[in-house]
């Protein structure tokens, strides 16, 4: 049996995983390739967990990272191979900007505060069982999970004229 564990945490804001990274673990099609063909992924960064595309230009960001494996041959006819990978991110966003509007009759002003809070799970888990009942014939079942859940908390603050208005919003954003 082999066993192995990678942890990985920080609050640095350094990423734990690309955007490529991310495409190969969540695309099914890609892993159950068969016959390597390329493929062309396209999609929106709109559609990404904000975390893969931040950078460090937040406010604040912290990461958290694990993956396991394991490998087992329970005999001579069967093998378990198993991985999961699971990581963490929660970061805030803070965004300012002062609007003036002028005209000959008034002098409009509005001030805009942002701040967005994004926390991200995700998790990859495969288990792959091999069967090998005779010399030349091979039993495979490949499981896969996904978990990829995001939840976005927006609190705009807006003071127009000396006139407040405040909108909080929670959305989970849909996956493609």
């Amino acid at each position: 049996m082999k066993f192995s564990l990678i942890p990985s945490s920080n609050n640095l804001g350094e990423s734990t995983m690309s955007i490529q990274d991310y495409y190969a673990l969540t695309d099914t099609d890609v892993r159950s390739n068969l016959n390597n063909e390329s493929k062309v992924t396209f999609s929106k960064l709109e559609d990404l967990p904000r975390f893969l595309n931040s950078k460090n230009n937040v406010a604040a960001k912290s990461n958290n990272f694990v993956t396991i494996s394991s490998i087992a041959n329970l005999s001579d006819k069967i093998k378990l191979d198993f991985y999961g990978i699971f990581n963490t991110a929660e970061q805030e966003e803070n965004y300012s900007r002062e609007l003036l509007f002028k005209s000959p009759q008034n002098l409009d002003e509005i001030n805009e505060n942002n701040k967005i809070i994004e926390k991200n799970y995700f998790g990859v888990l495969q288990l792959k069982s091999i069967y090998k009942p005779y010399k030349n014939s091979v039993l495979t079942l490949n499981n896969y999970i996904n978990i990829d859940n995001t939840t976005q908390d927006k609190d705009i603050e807006n003071l127009t004229n000396e006139k407040y208005i405040n909108t909080k919003e929670t959305n989970k954003p849909k996956k493609n």
